[in-house]
């Protein structure tokens, strides 16, 4: 008997590796693809959404169950490579191929991409960190180690000249004096101090209403670790989320910024800042936090997938991922949000119960 079970479970654990395989093949074709696309021509809306939800469903395999994740992976597949091939444009016999804007760049590049990958941060500097943008060069940047050297180069030349096309940023600390951005970005890189008992969840507060240049340039010069600040933004993006369900793009912002940090192994301050505008203004209303405990991670992914509304897989990934980032303390907070999003869609509820501020 315990022979045959261990051949059944040597069976499913084949299978289980086979569909792994197969899941990575999938996401590696479609994101071979949208490589193509953008080499032929330029990102669009059209080919950025698709491109968001594949790598954010890919992202969400430890909490959905195998052939779930699969079939997901594959969907999501599916989609982007429709956008692909709507996104060609038709070729007619005897046309002259013209410039594209920005061709050159693709040209401009080290031997590992590093010149585009500093263009594509220039260029969302210039754009006030426009959470747009953030999550953009973050998706793009997440599939470099998936692709070959032509495709990523060729993906990542398409995001830097979309980055350029977005509105500049109004003067704010990008245009300060060289050296007051220089001391900044030594303090978010060097700072050691780690957050003292409730100051996150202070800096969360002070974030949805303060002036983001100000308060950061506050909390960095108090010696606060930039590690701290990204927990600060995400527990503000939750509070914010939790208010307002209708717009989940601050929480997914928080994320990117968090990964674009770990990313180039450097402080994202634009993103940062940029993120942390999108969240200011009045003091959220609303219930407030819900002092029960959210559902499950992996209730929480499985509602996302099946949710009607678009960007559920998006979001729910940056949640989990924000959850599994933050102190214990806070873990509940994007999990609460993401609860009230799906239940704002009519997917799940969030925890009923009694309800407390930020």
């Amino acid at each position: 008997m315990a022979g045959s079970v261990r051949a059944e479970t040597a069976v499913a654990d084949e299978a289980t590796a086979r569909s792994g395989e197969g899941v990575r093949e999938r996401y590696h074709d479609a994101l071979a693809a949208l490589a193509r696309t953008a080499a032929a021509g330029e990102l669009t809306p059209a080919l950025l959404a698709p491109l968001y939800t594949l790598n954010a469903t890919f992202y969400l395999e430890a909490y959905l169950p195998a052939r779930e994740h699969s079939a997901a992976v594959a969907s999501a597949a599916r989609a982007l490579e429709a956008a692909c091939v709507a996104a060609i444009p038709r070729q007619t016999p005897n046309a002259t191929p013209t410039a594209r804007a920005g061709h050159d760049l693709s040209r401009q590049r080290s031997h590992h991409g590093v010149t585009l990958l500093r263009a594509g941060f220039v260029a969302l500097e210039a754009s006030g960190g426009a959470p747009a943008g953030v999550i953009a060069l973050q998706h793009a940047l997440e599939v470099v180690p998936v692709l070959g050297r032509t495709q990523h180069r060729a993906l990542l030349a398409a995001t830097v000249r979309w980055l350029r096309t977005l509105p500049a940023a109004p003067a704010t600390w990008w245009g300060a004096p060289l050296a007051q951005r220089e001391r900044m970005a030594a303090w978010a890189a060097n700072n050691a101090r780690p957050a003292r008992t409730g100051e996150v969840a202070a800096w969360a507060r002070c974030l949805l209403t303060a002036e983001p240049a100000r308060l950061l340039e506050q909390a960095l010069a108090s010696g606060l670790r930039f590690d701290d600040l990204l927990d600060g933004l995400s527990v503000a993006a939750a509070a914010r989320l939790l208010a307002n369900p209708a717009d989940p793009a601050g929480l997914i912002g928080a994320h990117a910024a968090r990964r674009l940090s770990e990313i180039d192994g450097a402080p994202a301050l634009a993103a940062w800042l940029g993120v942390a505008a999108s969240l200011s203004g009045e003091t959220p209303g609303g219930p407030g936090l819900p002092t029960t405990a959210p559902p499950s991670a992996r209730a929480l992914a499985l509602a996302a997938l099946h949710a009607p509304r678009s960007g559920a897989a998006q979001l729910a990934e940056a949640a989990l991922m924000e959850a599994e980032s933050l102190p214990a303390a806070l873990r509940d907070r994007p999990l609460h949000a993401l609860a009230a999003w799906l239940g704002a869609g009519g997917q799940t509820t969030a925890a009923a119960g009694q309800h407390t501020a930020l």
